[in-house]
């Protein structure tokens, strides 16, 4: 006796937690185990594909600087981090106050002035806009030898993509340090000032002082740009793509069928749009009709979360459609997950606000029996 199986499954990992649930949907996994050699049945088999609570900070941001990324500060708001490439400099070895002295020789510290190169901001989306709140620009130091080396920012110059430079800042009082901050305290409120224009690179300019060094000294200089969110409702756009193998998923499916669930606790909307893949070329879309949108949290007037939107899709991708996926011989599920501001008041992003998302798919296919 020889059965005929015109289904094989192979249940992916999750893409965004090592944590695995099965389909909330009704299936019955026993029918598998039942089976007389005489009837023909259907078999169900359900598997998770996204199954997790995601935070702001989980995301990554493909539409800005690579070297961006998110943080929950102790202000309860969620940080943007740019951070600047070590930048290595040779210093001269320069002789001790004290040699200086022996040699007959008026002490005299060593002094010289760098620029950082060009480093990219943030991106514009339509009309979209960051506020940010208290920010601060760190730049610090490593030195190969230890040495005493202090810095001093002597402006920070702001520019659009096309080079218009939007607005310098020069700190005030500004003294020589290990480490240097440069944040609205310590510049009348510049900082804000010139980030609310939405620059999209700037470039530093910093002094380094030094009363010795030894012999092919060096030292590397490091800027941070650390940006607590509160953003506008106008359209700015951050996206994260993740892949799901599919294996043989789609081999003599009937239909399959997708089912979604989100719980929004975030003030910003959600739309995610899945692409059946082979290789890095776009066969076919999951949701037909665009992408699946969840609704923002409702917020009051001071922006802060009052309600949670919650959303729901179910829909069935039929044989016709599971027949050209399966012929392109897909192999990858791409998920783009974007989420974007709408209206018109500012909204603060938290480290308390989540995006509840679960979707799974349910394949469904003749499961038929022969002597």
């Amino acid at each position: 006796m020889k059965k005929h199986h015109l289904i094989k499954i192979i249940i992916g990992a999750l893409l965004l937690t090592s944590a695995m649930t099965s389909c909330r949907d009704d299936f019955d996994f026993e029918e598998f185990e039942n089976l007389d050699d005489s009837i023909t049945v259907n078999g169900k088999v359900a598997f998770p594909v996204i199954n997790s609570k995601m935070k702001f900070s989980d995301f990554k941001a493909e539409s800005i600087n690579k070297r961006l990324h998110f943080d929950n500060g102790s202000d309860g708001l969620t940080h943007m981090i740019v951070t600047q490439d070590d930048k290595t400099i040779k210093l001269p070895a320069i002789l001790s106050p004290e040699e200086m002295l022996a040699l007959g020789l008026k002490p005299k510290p060593w002094e010289k002035t760098y620029e950082t190169d060009r480093q990219d901001i943030y991106r514009e989306k339509g009309d979209g806009n960051i506020k940010i709140k208290n920010p601060k620009m760190t730049l610090t130091k490593k030195t190969r030898f230890g040495s005493k080396i202090d810095l001093q920012i002597n402006e920070i110059r702001f520019y659009k993509i096309n080079g218009t430079l939007l607005k310098t800042v020069y700190p005030l009082n500004e003294e020589f340090a290990e480490e240097c901050v440069i944040s609205n305290e310590n510049t009348n409120g510049a900082l804000t000032e010139a980030l609310d224009l939405m620059p999209d690179y700037y470039e530093l300019k910093y002094t380094v002082k030094a009363e010795t060094l030894e012999k092919n000294e060096q030292m590397k200089v490091n800027v941070i740009l650390d940006l607590p969110l509160e953003m506008t409702a106008k359209n700015f756009i951050i996206n994260d793509t993740i892949k799901f193998d599919m294996g043989d998923i789609f081999k003599e499916l009937d239909e399959l069928k997708v089912i979604c669930k989100a719980d929004n606790n975030m003030p910003i909307e959600v739309a995610i749009q899945a692409y059946f893949l082979k290789g890095k070329t776009v066969v076919d879309s999951m949701f037909i009709n665009g992408p699946w949108s969840v609704e923002a949290g409702k917020v009051d007037g001071n922006g802060n979360v009052t309600q949670s939107s919650v959303s729901e899709y179910n829909n069935k991708i039929e044989k016709q459609r599971l027949t050209k996926i399966e012929q392109a011989d897909c192999d990858k599920l791409a998920y783009d997950i974007i989420i974007s501001t709408t209206g018109d008041n500012y909204v603060k992003i938290n480290d308390k606000q989540t995006i509840d998302l679960r979707m799974s798919m349910c394949a469904e296919a003749g499961y038929s029996t022969k002597d």
